[in-house]
């Protein structure tokens, strides 16, 4: 039991102990600036939009391999260092649901045009079997606890 208590406080009281400490400091500048971060991103998450996603490589992927798969991006007022955009991908159910998923980030290329952004990344193949992905961006922000914490997601068309 006292591995068990003491992997929990460094897992979890010491993890938030800390962020209370960064987010608290300066009279609370970071925690300022992450209040204003949120409310700039909710007003802007209508503007997101990911469409015209690739993937190259599938017609012989193999275990071991990897697929490249490439989107693009309109963030409108957003800048791109406030979201990521990820794969979403795992094993098709019976159904053809992706279920046990992994994301794996894919990095910026650059622009595209205004406010219209590239991203692209290599998904790994390291199973065999009916396999599935989808592309969908998050916000993302140093400070925030969790990437859902925000509640808004929004899936490649």
């Amino acid at each position: 039991t006292n591995r068990m208590v003491c992997q929990y406080m460094l897992e979890h009281y010491q993890v938030c102990a800390e962020r209370y400490t960064r987010l608290t400091a300066d009279d609370c500048a970071r925690l300022r600036a992450l209040a204003a971060w949120e409310r700039r991103v909710r007003g802007a998450w209508g503007e997101v939009r990911a469409w015209e996603v690739s993937a190259a490589g599938t017609e012989a992927a193999r275990v071991g391999g990897e697929i490249r798969v490439a989107c693009r991006v309109a963030l409108g007022s957003l800048a791109p260092e406030d979201v990521a955009v990820q794969v979403y991908h795992g094993r098709l159910d019976e159904h053809g649901r992706i279920g046990a998923a992994q994301a794996v980030d894919l990095a910026g290329e650059g622009e595209a045009g205004a406010g219209v952004f590239r991203y692209a990344g290599r998904l790994p193949c390291e199973r065999s079997g009916r396999m599935g992905f989808a592309v969908r961006v998050l916000p993302r922000h140093e400070d925030q606890l969790h990437p859902h914490e925000l509640r808004l997601m929004r899936w490649a068309e």
